[in-house]
């Protein structure tokens, strides 16, 4: 009888097992509704103002942690069980470690990038691994954020190219449309649904013929919003080749302007650097890279402009 050899096969950690084992957490003001544009604001709001904090749930959970600045004053507060120590890093060198449930330390004014680390008794790994690891609190002199004056600055080269034509294009599954209230300088507001069924690249996308005027030029600008959280794939694209360059953008509720480097973008399905005077479409393109088969939704652009 022939003998069949036993292969060890290794054992994979369940989904549940896994996303059990690491935890971020944020401190948010107030619990999350059911509306989710108004939880995503307060979410984003949290992350804003640095109240993350990282946590191995496997070495123990619940984990908690406040770490808060008064002054000078940095003070730090866990539920860590005992044995455990609070270790306070500047500039991630070592400048005070103290027993939990607190360590309190002034920084004098100090300049630096502040976190903790929180250590438990016994935690495994070499060195040891710790069980939380907080924000950074910033310490810096008063002022440091105003930038000094420029002597003779470069004056912004602005073109506007929100007028158009404006123009929508999708696969044979989905469906889009777009209007220009008061135009021709007026919001664009394209609304789309992706085709349903299996994923089949299913894509919805608002264009716009600029010629040349992307050359010697170094970015886009858009205002723009959105109903409902989304991201768009930003993309210029190439007349001859249909290669096409990427930037992701996040709209939600809050009218804001946004700056893409024509540095910043990424080759789709392609290779090389970007070139701009060999483009002549700007698209905003929704796809199964950031939505589902069926989805549907939209967006409005206030304004579309090419700086320099």
């Amino acid at each position: 009888m022939e003998r069949r050899r036993l292969e060890r096969v290794p054992v994979i950690p369940s989904y549940d097992a896994s996303f059990r084992a690491f935890a971020n957490r944020v401190a948010l003001e107030r619990p999350l509704g059911t509306d989710a544009a108004a939880a995503a604001q307060t979410l984003l709001s949290a992350l804003r103002a640095g109240r993350l904090y990282s946590a191995i749930d496997a070495l123990a959970t619940p984990a908690s942690l406040e770490f808060t600045q008064a002054g000078s004053t940095l003070v730090a507060r866990t539920n860590a069980p005992g044995g455990g120590t609070i270790v306070l890093r500047r500039d991630g060198r070592v400048v005070s470690q103290q027993p939990v449930p607190e360590l309190t330390f002034d920084s004098k004014g100090e300049q630096g990038t502040y976190r903790v680390e929180v250590h438990l008794a016994n935690a495994p790994g070499a060195p040891p691994v710790p069980w939380i690891v907080s924000n950074p609190i910033y310490v810096r002199r008063a002022g440091w954020e105003v930038m000094a004056p420029v002597d003779d600055p470069q004056p912004t080269i602005s073109l506007s190219i929100q007028g158009g034509p404006w123009r929508t294009e999708t696969d044979n599954a989905s469906s889009a449309q777009v209007a220009q209230t008061q135009p021709p300088n007026g919001p664009t507001v394209f609304s789309y649904r992706l085709g349903g069924g299996g994923r089949a690249g299913q894509y919805a996308a608002l264009a716009i013929g600029v010629g040349t005027a992307l050359t010697e030029r170094a970015h886009l600008a858009v205002r723009a919003h959105a109903p409902r959280p989304m991201r768009v794939s930003v993309q210029a694209r190439h007349p001859q080749s249909g290669e096409r360059w990427q930037k992701s953008i996040y709209l939600d509720a809050e009218i804001r302007d946004i700056v893409i480097p024509f540095s910043a973008m990424t080759p789709v399905g392609t290779s090389g650097a970007f070139d701009a005077s060999r483009s002549d479409t700007v698209m905003f393109v929704v796809d199964l890279t950031n939505a589902n088969p069926g989805t549907s939704g939209g967006f409005t652009i206030h304004d579309l402009r090419i700086e320099r």
